[in-house]
């Protein structure tokens, strides 16, 4: 028993239809060309002037401005110039840019009638993420007197640091020296108030808010000028607070260390607002920008949390495995609870509704020249014509749209599922170059007219 291949079954028939439409259309071509009032020349290749054109006798639709092959059977290429070479553009431009199926030439090749269609934009972006640690939260906390280090509060790397808290003991002997300069001229200040001497201690107290600035800017917090002043005893060891707090990322210096004024001790980093690194498919690219919003879970959280932000930025590069862009959101983060590493998805939510012409991704035949589509004429049934079109985005899902910026409107018609299979006949018959005058003939007319291109 002998078993049948449906798809080479399929395979050859297709061929055997492509055949008869091959032959068909070229008698039609040659009987275009006739009726016209062309006669097929004689002689050979002569010199080019104003209007001539070289045809193939044997493909009359086969032209050129020069002389020639035919690319079809070979053959060399026959001048005709003046009345027969107007007759013959004529013919060709009313006849070369179509393509004749029938219902049964539909269903072997699988083409389909769509529509252009308009459609609403998701106003949500799918994505995934990382957190990380923000760089402008990064702060190295320095010395601001020169001293040693009597004692470093600090033990440990990871743990989180409060503004305000303790960070070193310091010996500074020019903070002592700036400690006594003070207290002397708070005294005097005093003992001439008591001799109601007000114009000499206001003189007095300049000096008294000098001494104030010099210990601040030595790294005194006012708590500990008013103890001083209140005390009146110099402090050898003064006590320096964090002005900034973070988790401690790193210790740059131990207890005993001598540190020069602007001496690192300990860098922080401030985790809210946290980053979050978020990846936006190719296709999704031109949806986002600065400011939309984010709405995200964490797997680290149980996915419960919901964090909100903001996009911040836009990074340039395209990743090449993942073809993805990275954005950066800035996501308030209290209590901490976020941390750099965690995984992160969700969506970003666009500020702006918009809407896309658009139809099906197999409707559109993409090439060096642009892009294309096949749509019925009004005059003749079952034939179509190709036309130049301005293709934007892949959208959809899973892309299944391609977006038309311009060449078509709401509600054209076109071929889908076999354009490809069309157009190579359309080449195969040297005619799939698109509209031009023909256009016009078109369902629809022309909305953008494009040139007929005939080798």
């Amino acid at each position: 028993m002998v078993k049948v291949n449906i798809g080479v079954l399929v395979f050859l028939l297709g061929l055997v239809v492509l055949l008869g439409l091959f032959i068909r259309h070229q008698r039609e071509q040659i009987d275009k060309m006739l009726s016209a009032g062309f006669k097929m020349p004689e002689g050979g290749i002569g010199a080019a002037d104003d209007g001539s054109i070289y045809i193939d006798s044997m493909h009359p639709w086969i032209t050129s401005d020069k002389p020639g092959t035919c690319p079809i059977c070979g053959m060399e290429l026959i001048r005709v110039s003046g009345e027969d070479a107007r007759k013959m553009q004529e013919a060709v431009a009313s006849g070369v840019a179509k393509v004749s199926l029938s219902p049964l030439d539909r269903i072997i090749s699988n083409a389909q009638v769509a529509h252009v269609e308009e459609i609403e934009l998701s106003s949500e972006v799918k994505t995934y993420g990382t957190a990380v640690a923000p760089e402008t939260g990064f702060q190295v906390l320095t010395s601001w007197v020169e001293g040693r280090v009597e004692k470093f509060y600090v033990q440990e790397t990871g743990v989180y640091l409060q503004k305000g808290a303790k960070l070193i003991d310091v010996y500074s002997p020019m903070l002592v020296e700036a400690q006594g300069e003070f207290l002397v001229a708070v005294k005097a200040r005093d003992r001439l108030r008591e001799k109601n001497l007000d114009g000499v201690s206001e003189n007095t107290q300049k000096l008294v808010e000098s001494g104030r600035r010099k210990l601040s800017l030595l790294g005194m917090t006012g708590a500990q000028i008013e103890n001083l002043e209140k005390n009146g005893t110099v402090v050898d060891r003064v006590t320096v607070y964090a002005r900034q707090g973070g988790i401690v990322m790193r210790l740059m210096t131990t207890q005993g260390m001598y540190l020069m004024e602007g001496g690192e001790i300990l860098e922080v980093a401030s985790l809210s607002p946290i980053w979050v690194e978020l990846n936006v498919y190719e296709q999704d690219i031109p949806k986002v920008k600065t400011g939309d919003r984010v709405e995200l879970t964490a797997t680290g959280l149980g996915g419960e949390t919901k964090l909100n932000g903001v996009i911040k930025l836009l990074l340039p590069e395209i990743m090449g495995e993942s073809r993805t862009m990275m954005v950066r959101a800035e996501v308030p983060n209290p209590g901490l609870k976020l941390r750099p590493g965690m995984f992160v998805e969700g969506k970003i939510l666009r500020r702006e509704s918009e809407s896309a012409l658009v139809v099906p991704r197999d409707s559109v035949l993409f090439s060096g020249k642009g892009a294309k589509v096949w749509i019925p004429t009004v005059d003749e049934p079952d034939t179509y014509i190709a036309k130049d079109v301005k293709a934007g985005r892949f959208l959809g899902e899973n892309s299944e749209w391609v977006e038309i910026l311009d060449g078509l409107r709401k509600g054209q018609t076109v071929l889908s599922g076999a354009v490809f299979l069309i157009d190579s006949e359309a080449e195969l018959l040297n005619v799939g170059g698109g509209g031009g005058e023909v256009e016009a003939a078109a369902e629809g007319g022309s909305d953008s007219g494009s040139n007929t291109h005939v080798h």
